[in-house]
C-alpha cells in the first residue's frame, strides 16, 4: 500500500478523533484507516520516546513568525523567499508528515521518505521536494487537530 492521505502520519489518538467525528466512513476507506492505524501502532513506542526526549531537553524555541493569508494570495511564495534567506526555520514534508516522530524516525529515514513525497502539492501542483517548505496545517491534523 502507498501513502494516500496526509493523515498517514497521524497518531492513534488523532485517527480515533477523526473516526469519532466522522458522520460516515465509506467502506472503501476502512482498509486505509486500518493501514494508517497499524502505522500509528508501530510508531507508538517511538512517539512516546520522542515525547520524553523533547520533555527532557526542553529546547529553546525562538519567537515564531506566522504567515497567514488566503489561498492563492502569495503566502507560499513569501514562505519560500523567507526560507531561502536561511534565517528562518520552516517545516519540511517529513516534519509535517510525521510531526510526533520527526527526530527519531523522520530525520534518519528522510532520504527514503523523500521518495514518497509527491512532485507537486495535490491542491495546486506547486513543486515539492524533500526540503521544500510545507504548509504546516497537516502537522496539527496528524497530531489530532484536524
Amino acid at each position: 500500500m502507498a501513502f494516500k492521505h496526509p493523515l498517514c502520519g497521524a497518531t492513534l489518538p488523532a485517527l480515533a478523533g477523526v473516526w469519532r467525528r466522522a458522520e460516515r466512513v465509506p467502506a472503501e476507506a476502512w482498509p486505509w484507516l486500518a493501514y494508517y492505524a497499524l502505522l500509528a501502532v508501530l510508531r507508538a513506542p517511538v512517539t512516546a520516546a520522542e515525547r520524553g526526549l523533547l520533555a527532557a531537553r526542553r529546547p529553546e524555541v525562538p519567537t515564531p513568525l506566522f504567515i497567514l493569508g488566503h489561498w492563492r494570495s502569495g503566502t507560499t511564495h513569501l514562505v519560500n523567499l523567507l526560507a531561502a534567506t536561511g534565517r528562518f526555520a520552516v517545516p519540511t514534508p517529513v516534519d509535517v508528515g510525521l510531526p510526533a516522530e520527526r527526530l527519531l524516525i523522520g530525520r534518519p529515514l528522510e532520504p527514503l521518505l523523500a521518495r514518497l513525497v509527491p512532485a507537486g502539492r495535490w491542491i495546486d501542483a506547486v513543486g515539492v521536494d524533500r526540503l521544500a517548505p510545507q504548509e504546516d496545517e497537516v502537522a496539527p491534523a496528524n497530531l489530532g487537530a484536524p
